[in-house]
C-alpha cells in the first residue's frame, strides 16, 4: 500500500473518531444519590440535582420519569450549552408516602450517554401510623359472617387530635374508633356477607383534627363475600376426533371454606359424560375426573362450557376447546 493511501486511511481514522466523540455528554455534578433524612410526611423537602454538560454541542432533555406517581419532578431548563448546567428539582407530594423509601427518577436526553439515573431516598413520618398496614384484605368472607379487621393508630408527636371515622363501601360496613391514650386508639372495620360472589371494596376515612395541615387518615380494605367455586385448569381440550372416548381431569378449590362436602357438589347432565370424585386434597380442594364416551358417528362436542356448583357457593366454569382443537 502507497505511503499516499495510507495517509488518507489515518485522515479518514481520525475524522470517524472525532466525530464519534462529537456531541452532549451528560454528567450528574456531585452526585446522583439524595437522602433526604427523616421529616413529617406533609412537608418533604425538595432534593436538587445538577446536570452538567461536559461535551462540546447542546445537551437537550427529551424525557424525564420517575418510578411512582408520588414524586413531582421540575426543569429549570430543558437545553443547556457546553459546559452550562440543568437544575432538577424532586419533591415527594405530601402525604403520599409513610415511612423509608428509594425512588429513583430517569433522564432520556441526547447526549452520547442518553440515560441517567438518579436516585431519591428518606423516611417520611406521619404523624399518625397505621399498623399492622392502610391496606386491608379481607379474602372470602363466608355468606352471612362478619369479617372485622382492628388496626392500631399511633401518634408520633404529642396533641393529636382524630375525628369520628367515615365508611365508605360496596358493601355495607362500619368503623368504629376508641382512644387508648393520648398517643393510640384502635378502629375496628366490620364487614357482613349479604350477597354471594359479590367484591368488596371500601375504604375508612379518619380525619387529623389537631395538628393543622395534614390529610385525613385513608384505611382501604377488599376481599370476595361468600364462598367462591374456582376450577383449574380453567380450559380443557377435548380430542378432535369425538368417536374416541375421552377422561380428563381437574381440580375444584372452595375458595373461603377449610374443607370442602365433595356430596353437595352439582355437576351438569352432559348426554354420555360422567364426574368421579377421584380424592379430597388439602381439606377445601377436590380431584375431579370427567368422562366422556365415544359416539359411532363423526359429530361435535355440544357444550363449550360446564358450570359446576356447591351450596352458598358461586359457579365453577371450565372452557373446552371447540372441536377440531389437537389432543393435548
Amino acid at each position: 500500500m502507497s505511503q499516499l493511501a495510507i495517509g488518507a486511511l489515518t485522515w479518514i481514522f481520525l475524522l470517524s473518531a472525532l466525530v464519534s466523540f462529537a456531541g452532549a455528554r451528560l454528567e450528574i455534578e456531585n452526585t446522583d444519590v439524595v437522602d433526604q433524612g427523616e421529616f413529617p410526611a406533609n412537608d418533604p423537602p425538595t432534593a436538587v440535582f445538577t446536570l452538567m454538560n461536559r461535551g462540546d454541542s447542546a445537551l437537550k432533555v427529551q424525557k424525564l420519569a420517575a418510578s411512582c406517581d408520588c414524586l413531582t419532578l421540575r426543569l429549570d431548563r430543558h437545553e443547556a450549552a457546553p459546559g452550562d448546567k440543568i437544575k432538577l428539582y424532586a419533591r415527594l407530594i405530601p402525604g403520599t408516602i409513610s415511612g423509608s423509601y428509594v425512588k429513583n427518577i430517569v433522564i432520556r436526553s441526547n447526549a452520547e450517554n442518553p440515560v441517567a439515573v438518579m436516585r431519591l431516598s428518606g423516611k417520611a413520618v406521619p404523624v399518625v401510623e397505621v399498623l399492622p398496614a392502610a391496606r386491608l384484605l379481607a379474602g372470602h368472607i363466608p355468606l352471612h359472617q362478619t369479617w372485622t379487621e382492628t388496626c392500631h393508630l399511633q401518634a408520633s408527636v404529642p396533641g393529636v387530635k382524630l375525628g369520628e371515622p367515615t365508611a365508605k363501601s360496596s358493601i355495607p360496613a362500619t368503623a368504629e374508633l376508641r382512644q387508648d391514650d393520648e398517643r393510640n386508639w384502635r378502629l375496628t372495620i366490620a364487614v357482613t356477607a349479604s350477597e354471594v360472589g359479590k367484591t368488596l371494596r371500601g375504604e375508612v376515612v379518619v380525619p387529623i383534627l389537631e395538628p393543622k395541615g395534614w390529610q385525613p387518615l385513608c384505611i382501604q380494605f377488599a376481599g370476595r363475600l361468600g364462598l367462591e367455586l374456582t376450577a383449574y385448569p380453567v380450559q380443557l381440550f377435548i380430542p378432535a376426533n369425538p368417536v374416541v372416548e375421552f377422561v380428563r381431569e381437574f381440580e375444584i378449590i372452595l375458595q373461603g371454606a377449610d374443607k370442602i362436602a365433595a356430596d353437595k357438589l352439582i355437576f351438569p347432565k352432559i348426554e354420555r359424560t360422567s364426574f368421579k370424585l377421584l380424592k379430597i386434597e388439602e381439606g377445601n380442594r377436590a380431584r375431579i375426573e370427567m368422562r366422556r364416551e365415544g359416539v359411532k358417528s363423526a359429530g361435535t362436542f355440544d357444550c363449550p362450557v360446564i358450570f359446576i356448583e356447591y351450596p352458598g357457593a358461586s359457579k365453577a366454569v371450565i372452557k373446552l376447546s371447540p372441536a377440531g382443537f389437537l389432543d393435548r
